[in-house]
């Protein structure tokens, strides 16, 4: 599935580096968070019913998991003939350990909520923070192994102008033309702007 039609940005920025910190960063609050919970409902500080927010931000990240992986396979595609296919594979079968463990936990943490009122509902609470630190370090891989396609293995030079087609200029922020001077990785001459 190609997501690129939610891209927001439309002067050639790829959109998985965007998507992917949503996933990363509600996995780095996430153990705490959901070890809060569990003591703070075990210890009656807090309605059972609190469990139901560290369940809504599973769901998020399980659904911003998604969108990187979907993100990612588009740029799989774009990458495909600059880096070899190992450091593209380790990513990618990083990419699905996380998201196979952020749905399995959004699983348990489901049903956690719904067993509020059994004597397992504490172990579920604790099995899902120890889960929640696992898809940390998950993610801390997923990560780690994607920056080696940038900066390591080249990946970012199927955004550069010879590779997209562009006339080597670039937008800024606000979405201005500015010059795309400066040296190219390809060895390529000055680019003329029009």
């Amino acid at each position: 599935m190609n997501l690129e039609f939610l891209n927001p940005y439309k002067d050639g920025t790829p959109f998985h580096p965007a998507v992917v910190h949503l996933p990363l960063g509600v996995s780095l609050v996430l153990p705490l968070l959901a070890l809060l919970a569990a003591v703070a409902i075990w210890k009656g500080w807090v309605p059972k019913r609190t469990w139901w927010v560290i369940v809504l931000l599973q769901a998020m990240l399980a659904v911003g998991s998604f969108m990187a992986y979907q993100t990612g396979e588009h740029e799989k595609d774009l990458v495909g003939g600059i880096v070899d296919d190992a450091p593209v594979d380790a990513h990618e079968e990083a990419a699905q350990v996380f998201s196979v463990t952020v749905y399995a936990t959004l699983a348990v943490s489901i049903a956690a909520g719904f067993a509020q009122a059994s004597r397992l509902a504490p172990v579920a609470h604790l099995l899902v923070a120890a889960l929640s630190l696992v898809i940390v370090f998950l993610g801390m891989r997923v990560g780690h192994l994607g920056g080696r396609l940038i900066y390591v293995h080249n990946a970012a030079q199927a955004h550069l102008p010879e590779a997209t087609g562009s006339d080597g200029a670039d937008a800024d922020a606000d979405g201005e033309k500015k010059s795309g001077g400066g040296e190219k990785k390809s060895g390529g001459g000055d680019h003329d702007d029009d």
